[in-house]
């Protein structure tokens, strides 16, 4: 039984028990669909939640888990706001209460909060319960154009600061967040010991659980992997593209101007403004939600692997603070101090670099890669992915660490012992890159004992105890805020990020092979990453390759927006200027933020 009535689930193939498709707001559609969410409402008799509800509406790729055949096409619902939750299977007199209730454990999944479902078969948060006596949630939140808009004539007076915000897709997260407090004791879970835990866009969203007001006291520890510390600011969320405070590309200005001209209202981009210039607020509010949502992602011409890019977050400052979240997370007042752990992988990059055709790969028949230059692939997959961790890891440690009684752990996820595939070196072309810690997380390879055939003996061996380690540590700390030695007591101690040299920093994941488990003080900054690469031998006296990258690297990477105002003085020594800035602005790759 649940706030809004009574549910009846299933014993699913762990032997657990399993309510899906549970919903947790009311349908975002009509009217509803750029305001924050609204309780779900009550249902008559008893609803069966055996089914998973329908995939956030996106375009079909590989973050949403969609067949090959359906890439590119229109898929998902409005109607996606659903809740799921797995238990240890008791009988219906013995679920736990009060002292035994049993942590909560809740994944956020990722897809650049583009893409991504909960119900995506490289996601089983359920493995977690299977393993260990803890309760495990996932949902769905509205992606990209539909969790994140703001647009000034959208509000007609009524509403909310939060409907007004601009961050529904983080009001999702925030309102299920509410349900599991509601209604998680229903099924033997601990409202009072919640972890939120996500990967990659869940990581995004995590951290801005931690900074949100609306979320305080929704949970009680915090999981971040391979986050991305770079919100958007209202004008670049909302401005036209040319204004004095420059929107996006796709801001909510200039995607209404892609829809005039897709409607043959206005045949250019100026034409465009200038009737939306002179459309009424109650004019254009009528216009942009009366578009059908395959209208609203047409506009997006930059797809890749599903996902496409509209400001998210946005620091509107009533849902999320008003400046940069690396100045926020020096301040402890301004989030929600509960025991964190964050981390990356070490070649985060090469995920996405092994399927960029346009930069980095050419693709042989059957769709398998092939690295154009190898050199230059290693290269820039270390300064991705050293920046990735530098910018969304160590710095944010740096800066959260400083404050007595915090509680921040680390870790860096570095196995990359891949099998031979015929035409594929794994090691190469992907190395531990984003989203491999899923893979022991998940228990993808460990659950699947015929895997030993196809991989080895010693390699499945290896993976079993990793995943058995990680496992491990992610449930010790939703039980106490501190992984330890995991839930036995048996694995090596992962301390706390310390700014001393020499206390620990971080906790490296590694097979036997290559070193195992350990801790390491490596340190990776973002100016330490801007002097490395000014002193490369790679790129000395070859200014073209050190614009490019810096291009990359710090103007229109996945981080740019985080870095751009910093200085660069030895980039300045050769191009002083607008000269620079036009030299940077050559070397803008195809697929950007």
């Amino acid at each position: 039984m649940v706030a809004q009535g009574a549910v009846v689930g299933f014993a699913d193939h762990y032997g657990l028990h399993a309510w899906l498709g549970i919903p947790y707001a009311e349908a975002p559609v009509g009217r509803l669909r750029w305001r924050a969410p609204r309780l779900a409402r009550p249902w008559e008799g008893t609803r069966t939640a055996l089914r998973f509800g329908p995939k956030p509406m996106q375009v079909a790729g590989p973050a949403g888990g969609y067949p090959r055949r359906m890439y590119g096409q229109l898929a998902g619902s409005e109607d996606c706001l659903h809740v799921n939750v797995w238990a240890p299977r008791v009988a219906p007199d013995a679920v736990p209460q009060l002292g035994a209730r049993l942590p909560v454990m809740v994944w956020i999944y990722g897809g650049g909060n583009a893409g991504g479902a909960a119900d995506v078969a490289f996601y089983d948060p359920a493995y977690l319960a299977s393993r260990h006596r803890v309760v495990v949630v996932s949902f769905n939140y509205r992606l990209g154009v539909f969790g994140w808009f703001v647009h000034p004539d959208l509000y007609d007076g009524g509403g909310t600061a939060e409907d007004r915000s601009g961050n529904f897709g983080t009001l999702d997260v925030v309102e299920a967040l509410r349900w599991v407090q509601a209604n998680i004791a229903a099924f033997g879970g601990d409202p009072g010991n919640v972890t939120v835990f996500g990967e990659s866009a869940g990581g995004i969203n995590v951290m801005s659980l931690l900074l949100c007001p609306q979320a305080r006291g929704l949970f009680h520890r915090a999981v971040a992997q391979s986050s991305i510390i770079a919100p958007y600011t209202v004008s670049e969320a909302a401005n036209y593209a040319d204004d004095a405070e420059p929107g996006h590309r796709n801001s909510s200005r200039e995607i209404v101007n892609k829809l005039l001209i897709r409607d043959g209202r206005a045949s250019t981009r100026d034409d465009a403004k200038a009737l939306q210039a002179r459309m009424r607020p109650e004019e254009l509010r009528d216009y942009v939600y009366g578009k059908a949502p395959g209208e609203l992602l047409a506009v997006f011409d930059e797809v890749f692997l599903g996902m496409y890019m509209n400001p998210r977050p946005v620091a509107d400052g009533c849902v999320l603070p008003a400046i940069p979240w690396h100045e926020a997370f020096a301040e402890p007042a301004r989030y929600h101090r509960v025991p964190l752990i964050m981390g990356s992988t070490r070649d985060e990059f090469r995920t996405f670099m092994a399927a960029d055709k346009a930069d980095y790969v050419d693709m042989r028949m059957g769709g398998i890669p092939r690295i154009r230059d190898p050199e230059r692939y290693a290269r820039e997959g270390r300064y991705q992915s050293d920046l990735w961790k530098a910018s969304s890891v160590d710095e944010i440690a740096q800066r959260m660490a400083a404050a007595p009684g915090s509680a921040v752990f680390a870790y860096r996820f570095d196995w990359d012992d891949w099998p031979a595939v015929p035409g594929m070196n794994l090691k190469q072309l992907v190395g531990a890159g984003h989203g491999t810690e899923l893979i022991f997380l998940f228990g993808s390879v460990a659950r699947r004992r015929w895997m030993r055939l196809l991989l080895g003996a010693r390699r499945f061996a290896g993976i079993a105890d990793l995943t058995d380690a990680v496992t491990s540590y992610w449930v010790q700390f939703a039980r106490t805020g501190d992984p330890g030695r995991g839930t036995a007591g048996q694995l090596p101690q992962w301390s706390q990020w310390s700014n001393a040299w020499g206390d620990g920093r971080m906790l490296v994941f590694d097979e036997t092979l290559d070193g195992g488990i350990r801790m390491s003080d490596e340190l990776v900054t973002v100016e330490g990453i801007k002097a490395r690469l000014v002193a490369d031998p790679a790129v000395a006296g070859d200014e073209q390759e050190l614009l490019r990258l810096y291009a990359r690297l710090f103007v229109y990477g996945l981080h740019g927006n985080g870095w751009d105002q910093a200085p660069f003085a030895a980039l300045a020594d050769l191009a002083p200027g607008g000269a620079r800035r036009a030299k940077v602005e050559k070397h803008r790759p195809a697929i950007t933020t």
